[in-house]
């Protein structure tokens, strides 16, 4: 089937990222037509071919190692030719780059196209997956390791807030493993992964380390040796100090897992932007209920200060219609909770069986929309799930998950380079397109395809991009 010249400059505007002006695409699409006329999908062309067409349409021609690239992006390693047939393909997958390391079509063109070797500057996005996988394979264990011998009922000694009342004997016991904990992540000249996380009671304390232990105990990243920093394992008498280690631990990892939990605070969320502020990747775990029924059997096995604390989380979720309800049960709840005589109490709590188990179930109710909201907003929503990389200008995303299983996946492409985009373009049909809205109206925005978050955006405002990219890297005061 002969090709068609018109589909063949419309690549090339796709790849140069910018329209060519009517007339001169006219002309080039005349001077073309004879021979694509004679050209199929399996036949190829070479740089110089390229570097024609170019030409024809007033465009910067490219280096041979540029083209090498695009070649390189049709699947054959070795190739120097690109089949007519697969040059969209390319011309896509290329796009794709940009908006990873660049932010920009055309800025990814004009600079990468007159570079001999462009490869180094797109090394993180291009490597293949085998090298990755075979530098974490060559790793040696520290010789310093993390002693994770703190009982789990002992764990929240290691914050500040969380320790009040403390047994003495098994508080210093369990902080004398922390500084122990503390002083080993200052002997690692690298780590991989930061989990930044807000814990104030003694179960959030019990459930970031049971995370932390069901994603990196997990066979498959456990196999490539992974670095972690978990909050729940170190411990230091100087605030200044644990906030130094921290920002030291944010600053060398190469990404981090944010736990979005009961609640927001100051220091996980700004740990949040400053990964993203340092072009780096944030995977947000948001916890994720299937089912409410089964949500209720865990939630019997909860403390009372758990409870509480939920009520707290999901009160401003509460429907106008159960809200009454909801303060009548909770009420019932405390008055039982707050009994000093145990045997008064469980027969409290026998009588209001039916109330204990309504409450329950509006908890697991509020709570799984609560975190299905907050999982939302996180994706589609929040004007601040994008953060600017500060070198480079880079809109930098968030990878939302919602289970553990979720969470080891998408964290063990991440780091060894698997992860799977593609591009909504503006106007695009898509199954989440009511949910990202008038930002798929006005943006280029680079789907994870797994987790359908938002990784990259490019806008499609002109003078919003001509006036970002024109004062963004101006030094003067």
């Amino acid at each position: 089937m002969p090709q068609d010249p018109g589909k063949f400059i419309g690549c090339v505007e796709e790849l140069c990222g910018r329209s060519f002006n009517e007339k001169v695409k006219e002309m080039a699409f005349e001077r073309l037509r004879v021979s694509f006329n004679t050209r199929t999908e399996e036949d190829e062309f070479g740089y110089r071919q390229l570097n024609e067409v170019l030409l024809l349409l007033n465009e910067r021609i490219v280096t041979k190692g540029f083209f090498l690239i695009l070649a390189r992006l049709s699947g054959d390693e070795k190739t120097e030719t690109i089949q007519f047939g697969l040059f969209s393909m390319v011309v896509y997958k290329f796009r794709i780059l940009a908006m990873l390391e660049y932010g920009s079509f055309r800025f990814a063109y004009n600079w990468l196209s007159t570079k001999n070797d462009p490869a180094t500057f797109l090394d993180k996005w291009i490597r293949k997956r085998a090298d990755i996988m075979h530098e974490f394979e060559k790793r040696k264990k520290p010789l310093c390791e993390i002693n994770e011998e703190i009982p789990t009922e002992h764990l929240h000694y290691m914050g500040y807030y969380s320790a009040e009342g403390a047994d003495e004997k098994a508080s210093e016991a369990a902080r004398k493993i922390g500084r122990h904990n503390f002083d080993t992540y200052l002997t690692w000249d690298y780590l991989d992964v930061y989990v930044a996380t807000s814990m104030r009671r003694p179960f959030e304390f019990q459930a970031v380390n049971f995370l932390c232990k069901e994603v990196f105990q997990w066979e498959e990243l456990k196999a490539l040796g992974i670095r972690y920093f978990d909050p729940t394992l170190n411990f230091h008498e100087d605030s200044i100090a644990k906030s130094l280690i921290e920002g030291l631990m944010l600053k060398r990892a190469k990404c981090t897992l944010y736990l979005a939990q009961e609640s927001d605070t100051m220091g996980k969320d700004s740990e949040l932007a400053a990964t993203l502020a340092q072009g780096k990747p944030v995977i947000a775990y948001v916890p994720k209920i299937e089912d409410v029924g089964e949500r209720c059997k865990v939630l019997r096995d909860k403390t009372f200060d758990e409870l509480i604390t939920l009520t707290f989380l999901v009160k401003e979720s509460v429907e106008p219609g159960d809200i009454r309800q909801f303060e009548e049960l909770i009420e019932i709840a405390s008055k039982i909770a707050l009994e000093d005589d145990e045997g008064l109490r469980k027969k409290q709590q026998k009588e209001h069986k039916e109330e204990y188990e309504a409450l329950l179930r509006l908890i697991s109710t509020y709570e799984k929309k609560f975190y299905d909201k907050r999982a939302w907003k996180l994706k589609y929503a929040h004007p601040l799930r994008f953060q600017m990389n500060l070198e480079t200008g880079v809109a930098n995303g968030v990878l939302v998950v919602r289970t553990h299983e979720e969470c080891k996946n998408v964290l063990l492409k991440l780091l060894t380079g698997s992860l799977d985009f593609e591009i909504l373009s503006p106007g695009d049909d898509c199954v989440d397109k009511e949910d990202f809205g008038k930002s798929l109206e006005n943006n280029y925005i680079l789907i994870e395809k797994s987790t359908r978050s938002a990784f990259r955006a490019v806008t499609t405002d002109e003078k919003l991009t001509n006036s970002f990219w024109n004062l963004y890297k101006r030094t003067d005061k």
